[in-house]
Order: structure tokens, then sequence, then C-alpha cells
């Protein structure tokens, strides 16, 4: 993940070192770290600055790890980080069964933006208007990264 998506994925993300409940009705700390049953007594004081960005280090990197599969499928750069970011939001499995996923592994890059846009619902089909506007700043980040790559879609 390139510094600017690093930077974009703690903006969308937000930093809180306390417990919350996100969105979506999931437990929380840090940078959109999962906070377990198992793990409550961890962070029930919270958290400091140092261990939120340990956290976020490891919490990417099991990203990267869960998706290598479509490496060399996008380009490098902003498209992998537009990926990487949407894949931290919404976890490995479900991106692996996503039409997003089929689209970058058949090279229907055209689409992603569009399939994207599919994924601003919570657990009950609510349209979460964070998560809209996350998807539009992903787009963006998306086609910057086409662009960056001479690809015209």
């Amino acid at each position: 993940m390139t510094a600017n998506g690093l930077k974009c994925l703690k903006s969308w993300e937000g930093l809180r070192t306390k417990l919350y409940v996100d969105a979506c009705g999931k437990l929380t700390i840090g940078y959109g770290h999962r906070v377990y049953p198992k793990d409550l007594t961890l962070f029930k004081d919270g958290i400091d600055l140092p261990t939120a960005e340990r956290y976020l280090k490891i919490d990417v990197t099991a990203v990267i790890h869960g998706i290598k599969v479509i490496e060399g499928k996008i380009p490098a750069g902003s498209c992998t980080d537009t990926i990487i970011s949407f894949v931290f939001n919404i976890g490995v499995p479900a991106f692996l069964n996503s039409t997003l996923f089929r689209d970058i592994m058949s090279g229907n890059l055209a689409d992603i933006p569009a399939q994207l846009m599919r994924w601003v619902h919570d657990d009950h089909g609510n349209v979460i208007d964070g998560l809209k506007h996350r998807r539009q700043e992903e787009i963006a980040l998306w086609k910057e990264g086409l662009q960056e790559a001479g690809i015209r879609k």
C-alpha cells in the first residue's frame, strides 16, 4: 500500500482510541480494528496512537496477504490502494465472494466503480452515507490509478 493509500485509509476509517460500535454494529477500536468478545478486556481501557498504528499495520498486512490472488490483475499504486481499502472495510471473505473480485479476475476493470458502489449498505440493507462517500472517494482513487497506468476505461 502506498503512503497516499494509507493516508486515505486512515482518513476513511478515522481514529478512535476508545471502543465503539461502527455503522454496521461491529465493536471496533483504532483505525477500524474489529474487536471480538475474547479480546474485550485487552481494549477496555482504550488504546494509544502507537497501538492503533500497530493494529492498522497488522490489519492491512492481513488484507494484502488475503488478496494475493489478484496480484498482477490490477495496476499497482492507486488501483491497488483502492482494493486494499475496500477489502479492509468489507473483509477478505466477502471480497473473494464478490462480483467485484470476479470482474478483477476476468480483467473487467471498467465495471469496478459500479461494483464498488454496490457496497454502501449495512447488514440490514440500509444505505450508510459514510460508506457512500467513502466509495465515491475510492472510485476517484481507482480512476486515478487507471490514469497513472495509462488505461482509459
